[in-house]
């Protein structure tokens, strides 16, 4: 009966202990006990001093932009100038940037260029040389670009400093997106100059027409529409050199 009694008596110490180990590992939420693992309250912390370090670093920019505002405050009173003014010469240079990043839409005097393949049939020529190419276009906006183009579009795609043409089988992939003929290039600038340089006796749309055949027609417009660049501007390796870096 004693070894029995002995361990009756430890199965209730145990049995207490973990009570009291459960209890302790216990919350209250809405009324209600919830087991509260080692692990959860780790991710917990966790996530707390993520928080705080992130509201830290909030302030310091905080502390940073209230910083450069006085800075600005003070420049603003020595040179005399209004805020409304300054405000307004930053928003200037804010647009003509981004006209000239083609991140606004444009309008104005220029030409229309309709290119597409020749309806001929290949006799003494390569059946390639009656196909629009890429090289086609490319040469295009160049000669147009020579002539003082200041916006060119190609099928409603805007080109910048970052596009490309290439080919694409028998169509042409223009800023990532392919297309097929025809194609439509429209272009903002010295409306008689491009028409000159595209048409005239060594232009690039006269020996499309006369010798390979394709189909060339240029209009000169009095108001074209060209359309804002809306692919990606992600660019990972470009650093920006602060002022008075030495280069």
């Amino acid at each position: 009966m004693k070894g029995k009694r002995g361990r009756a008596f430890l199965i209730f110490v145990f049995a207490l202990l973990f009570g009291l180990l459960l209890q302790s590992q216990m919350g209250v939420s809405g009324g209600q006990k919830l087991y509260v693992s080692a692990k959860t309250l780790d991710y917990y912390n966790t996530n707390l001093e993520t928080e705080r370090r992130e509201t830290e670093a909030l302030k310091l920019q905080v502390e940073a932009a209230r910083a450069k505002l006085d800075e600005l405050e003070a420049t603003l009173a020595e040179s005399g100038e209004s805020y409304d003014a300054y405000v307004a010469d930053l928003q200037s240079q804010i647009a003509y940037a981004s006209e000239l990043a083609g991140q606004t839409d444009l309008r104005g005097p220029g030409v229309k260029i309709v290119i597409d393949d020749s309806t001929g049939e290949a006799t003494t020529w390569d059946v390639n040389d009656l196909l629009v190419h890429d090289q086609d276009l490319l040469t295009i906006v160049n000669d147009l670009k020579t002539a003082g183009a200041e916006a060119i579009s190609i099928n409603g795609q805007r080109l910048v400093g970052s596009s490309a043409i290439s080919c694409s089988g028998y169509t042409v992939r223009i800023n990532g997106v392919v297309y097929a003929t025809p194609f439509v290039i429209l272009a903002i600038g010295d409306s008689a100059r491009m028409a000159e340089t595209m048409l005239g006796p060594t232009g690039y749309g006269t020996l499309l027409t006369e010798v390979y055949g394709l189909q060339f027609r240029l209009s000169v417009e009095n108001e074209i529409v060209i359309p804002a660049y809306r692919g990606s501007r992600y660019c990972p390796h470009l650093t920006v050199v602060k002022e008075g870096t030495e280069l």
